[in-house]
């Protein structure tokens, strides 16, 4: 992963070096061309995919002894660097080891066999993890995410062993945070279809899932752009009409009134039940507070042209990773005295005004980051009205 990541620096580097005088014929040449190349390129990649699949398919496990040799046949037209071939033999190995794994996974399934599924699991999850920024914007690294990894994941999400199940989950929340932009429909059928049906069910044998995946979820909801995106993405689209978020919010309104099936005929001293009344509350409070913070930083959005700079910069949410690249504009956005007044360094409305700012030179962390905004709106600005 390390030297595909490398390969594609390079890459880009190289790319950036070309002359930004163009004429506008010259533009639209260049923009017609790119357009077709991209439509080529989506054709062959989507061809590559399909003959991978084939090997995919067609040999029983990792351990047959051509496995990994058709698999690097079906590679071999793609006319990419070596490191990035191995990075996608490296996932297609892992999603066809799970695979394999799961066939024999039930409820009489050995402790091995368990141990064995889950390994896998991990392995897989921590190889998407290991693919750096530029890897993951590659539209065949994509592709094969999509067509292999959630093909293995939809076969093995629905199981009754619990580490099975978490480390499922792991794996949905890494293609959420990390692979989102390839798998909307993916994610929306996931989320419709295999978590919020558990969520709904009333069968007392379901509730240690439904505090997996709220417990999950709740690590998902705590972050202010993740909600935003579920809204956007699903429950705003005149289309689908998934109405994930609305569907979400009900069913965990749901399990905390305790009118789920299992939970309204429970016994009054079922610790159980309880558990998952206040995960699904915990859950809605992550939920809460996320729509708190960005209706705050919308409203400074608006009010602050500094701060709308810096949220064009970067994005005024907590990134999915932990380090971001150091990137060329970061100085273009740093404070420049001007003829105002109110903006000059020692003015005091621009202590009041950097005093404000401070909470949003790093992303928003905490949840509660909007309190201490409201602690200081009688000196900064009004309170947002949500």
């Amino acid at each position: 992963m390390g030297a595909y990541e490398a390969s594609l620096i390079n890459t880009a580097v190289k790319k950036n070096v070309s002359g930004l005088d163009q004429s506008s014929n010259a533009l639209a040449h260049e923009l017609v061309v790119d357009l077709i190349d991209d439509i080529s390129t989506g054709a062959e990649i989507a061809t590559i995919t399909d003959t991978m699949l084939g090997v995919f398919k067609s040999h029983l496990s990792i351990q047959s002894p051509s496995f990994c040799q058709d698999i690097s046949a079906a590679m071999n037209n793609f006319g990419n660097s070596v490191a990035e071939k191995n990075a996608l033999q490296l996932v297609v190995t892992f999603s066809k080891a799970i695979n394999r794994k799961f066939v024999s996974l039930s409820e009489t399934a050995t402790e091995s066999d368990q141990r064995s599924s889950v390994n896998s699991l991990r392995a897989l999850n921590q190889t998407l993890l290991s693919a750096g920024a530029r890897a993951r914007e590659q539209r065949v690294f994509g592709q094969v995410v999509r067509r292999f990894v959630l093909s293995t994941l939809n076969a093995t999400v629905l199981t009754w062993v619990p580490d099975v199940f978490r480390a499922n989950l792991t794996l949905v929340s890494t293609l959420w945070n990390h692979y989102r932009r390839y798998l909307k429909v993916e994610l929306a059928l996931m989320f419709e279809h295999v978590l919020l049906r558990i969520l709904r069910s009333t069968a007392p044998c379901t509730k240690n899932h439904q505090l997996e995946i709220m417990h999950e979820m709740t690590n998902w909801l705590q972050l202010p752009h993740n909600v935003v995106e579920i809204f956007l993405n699903f429950d705003l689209d005149r289309i689908q009409q998934w109405k994930i978020f609305e569907h979400l919010c009900s069913t965990l309104g749901s399990i905390g009134e305790g009118s789920v099936g299992h939970l309204a005929n429970g016994d009054e001293g079922d610790d159980s039940a309880l558990e998952l009344q206040n995960q699904a509350i915990n859950t809605i409070l992550a939920m809460a507070r996320s729509v708190m913070d960005a209706s705050g930083h919308a409203h400074l959005i608006s009010r602050d042209r500094r701060t709308r700079m810096l949220s064009m910069y970067a994005g005024g949410w907590e990134q999915d990773e932990s380090g971001e690249e150091a990137s060329p504009l970061k100085d273009s956005f740093t404070l420049q005295p001007t003829g105002d007044v109110a903006s000059q360094p020692d003015s005091p409305a621009e202590h009041k005004r950097q005093a404000s700012l401070e909470l949003f030179r790093k992303p928003l962390v905490k949840p509660a980051s909007l309190v201490q905004i409201w602690k200081m709106k009688n000196s900064v600005v009004e309170s947002p009205r949500l």
